[in-house]
């Protein structure tokens, strides 16, 4: 079975919607603020479970707030 598409982060989207910086989300996380600038840009390579459990925990939201899979069409 062949599925198609790509994992999308919508941290950026999130944050704006919340009025949340991403320097707050930094600190209050511990997260590298590069890092927090990555996983909004969707530039992220490897996928780190602990640090979708810091965002999910940090913003108290679950994953499906941060992150999903878009399949092509």
């Amino acid at each position: 079975m062949s599925c198609s598409g790509k994992i999308v982060f919508k941290l950026d989207e999130l944050l704006k919607s919340r009025n949340y910086p991403k320097l707050r989300l930094s600190k209050d996380s511990g997260l590298d603020y590069r890092t927090v600038l990555r996983y909004c840009k969707n530039d992220v390579q490897n996928i780190k479970v602990f640090i979708l459990e810091r965002l999910c925990q940090t913003l108290d939201c679950p994953v499906e707030d941060i992150i999903e899979f878009q399949r092509d069409d």
